[in-house]
């Protein structure tokens, strides 16, 4: 940790959250996320795609209603189901009969070009 950081808040500590409404209580307040709630921090061509796939602005509303989107709960749900359909069409899974193609076609895969899931 950086020891300059004088407020860490725990994973979504702040989720959904206006931080600018909340003013000096978390002003300069760390949190750590597995995704990020405003544009501008993950500022890529795929997030900005996936952000309009699922209808929520650079602030992290949601377009259609204007409440605030937890985008790391969403993200989870869509980087496994992309995950499943990796799987799928790799091992050309047809059947219960074919889950261990389908494991076997999991194993190493790259997550967000970033993270492996390792072997067995």
């Amino acid at each position: 940790m950086r020891p300059d950081i004088k407020k860490l808040g725990a994973v979504y500590a702040l989720s959904a959250q206006d931080v600018k409404k909340l003013g000096a209580s978390v002003e300069g307040m760390y949190c750590i996320t597995s995704y990020p709630t405003y544009l501008s921090a993950l500022n890529t061509k795929a997030n900005k795609s996936y952000r309009d796939i699922i209808g929520v602005d650079e602030e992290g509303k949601e377009i259609s209603t204007g409440t605030r989107f937890v985008l790391s709960y969403n993200w989870a749900m869509w980087e496994t189901m992309f995950a499943i359909k990796s799987g799928v069409e790799k091992s050309g899974w047809q059947s219960k009969a074919d889950h261990p193609k389908f494991i076997r076609a999991l194993e190493g895969i790259a997550v967000q070009g970033k993270r492996r899931i390792p072997p067995g």
